[in-house]
């Protein structure tokens, strides 16, 4: 893939961040219309384009290796939840932060940051490899990542109600469609794919206002934060690049699955890190540094990771 392309592609993705941070900092775009926008792409854009992707005729993979991408995405999500026990020591981090750095090297903000990025990068079927890391990630998210978050009350506030989230039911239902092949109709499928046009803006927007309420005085001061991203977004993807790499074969298909997956795994801190930790009880602050921080570093690791991708 060019250089030249994806660099493109990326500052399409960062002009619309850009413009909503320089709108949020004029005094044009407040907190309550990012939280509109957010619910938006959270309720009706993200789970329209998911499942846009199951029926819009376009197959990138077979049943087999959708199943087999399934199988990477939970043996990576393993992967993090095991490593993540090393975070806290690697940076020294004091123990009353430990849960909250073993939950940002889990959660990565897949939904609105990676979406629209993997859709830049490897086009509009690529959309769906994505769905089959989004459905792992909420149901993680709401059930060990809140554990993570509050601690010894996790089960005082755990809903189970959380797990009818639309995302969740968006990626199931987006699963189900893809694998038994159902054909939408029209009338169907193509509104779901013009709403669904709209994601990809619209949610970059809604990670630059939110990065224009970060705490940016102490957002460079942090180097465990330095430490963590460069963990979580070289390190990581680059060692599922390797291992995808040597156990895969070589075709177009699994260069794919190798791109998207990598990809995926070099993802910021999820937005709802700062979310939940405000609702739990956690360090607000580190969260929301920590979002704002990664999401800027970004910028630079994944055209370092397209490099790689394209010569390892």
């Amino acid at each position: 893939m060019d250089v030249g392309f994806i660099l493109t592609k990326l500052m399409m993705m960062f002009a619309a961040m850009i413009a909503a941070f320089i709108a949020v900092k004029c005094g044009k775009w407040d907190a309550k219309g990012n939280k509109v926008l957010s619910n938006a792409v959270t309720f009706v854009l993200n789970p329209a384009t998911m499942i846009s992707s199951a029926v819009s005729g376009d197959r990138p993979l077979t049943n087999p290796q959708v199943l087999t991408l399934s199988g990477i995405a939970v043996a990576c999500y393993a992967f993090l939840i095991l490593t993540a026990y090393l975070v806290p020591i690697l940076l020294r981090v004091p123990r009353d932060k430990s849960r909250l750095y073993r939950f940002m090297h889990i959660f990565s903000n897949i939904s609105f940051f990676g979406l629209p990025v993997v859709r830049a990068l490897f086009g509009e079927s690529a959309a769906f490899l994505v769905v089959i890391y989004v459905l792992p990630f909420q149901l993680l998210i709401f059930t060990y990542g809140i554990t993570l978050i509050a601690g010894d009350a996790a089960h005082q506030k755990f809903n189970p109600k959380m797990l009818l989230h639309p995302m969740i039911i968006a990626c199931a239902l987006a699963y189900i469609l893809y694998l038994t092949k159902v054909q939408m109709p029209a009338i169907i499928k193509e509104p779901l794919a013009f709403i669904g046009q709209a994601t990809s803006p619209i949610a970059m927007m809604v990670v630059g206002g939110s990065l224009a309420y970060a705490p940016l005085k102490k957002v460079f001061l942090n180097w465990r934060l330095y430490a963590m991203s460069i963990l979580k977004m070289i390190v990581v993807p680059a060692l599922v690049l390797v291992v995808l790499r040597n156990i895969l074969p070589q075709t177009e298909t699994n260069a794919l699955i190798i791109g998207v997956s990598v990809i995926v795994m070099a993802m910021p801190n999820a937005a709802t890190t700062t979310i939940l930790a405000n609702q739990y009880g956690g360090d607000v602050d580190t969260a929301a540094s920590a979002v704002c921080l990664s999401t800027i570093l970004s910028a630079a690791t994944i055209p370092l990771l397209m490099w790689l991708i394209e010569r390892v």
